[in-house]
């Protein structure tokens, strides 16, 4: 008694079965959710991220007016007791400042005499703070 209907399958017919999907792509709706989450997350982060860079540049302008108030302070001692000339007036003409000038030894880096929040572009001789 053979059966007609139940054969074995041969490798023909096993490879021509439909092939299963190894990777499975994302759909549009999931890839909207995650940029939109992102959106969220950045948008609650900026404001952080900028209120910390504002408190990093007060911390700057501190450090700063500290470090002018030190060298003010060494110039006196050195000088006995006298704090530097704002200006110096020659001939009726406006002076520079000469301050910046008796106290740059006194400072390690010439950036103390600027602040960190000012846009303008100073020179020595046109005046800071």
């Amino acid at each position: 008694m053979t059966t007609r209907f139940l054969r074995p399958l041969s490798p023909v017919h096993c490879s021509k079965r439909r092939p299963t999907r190894g990777r499975r792509a994302f759909t549009l709706i999931e890839i909207l959710v995650v940029l939109a989450i992102i959106g969220i997350l950045a948008a609650i982060l900026f404001p952080v991220f900028r209120s910390a860079r504002e408190s990093a540049r007060g911390a700057s302008c501190a450090s700063n007016l500290k470090q002018l108030g030190l060298a003010f302070q060494m110039y006196s001692n050195d000088a006995g007791g006298r704090m530097p000339p704002d200006r110096v007036d020659t001939l009726g003409k406006p002076g520079k400042n000469l301050w910046l000038n008796l106290l740059q030894p006194y400072v390690k880096n010439s950036a103390v005499f600027s602040c960190p929040d000012d846009e303008r572009i100073e020179t020595p001789s046109t005046g800071f703070w």
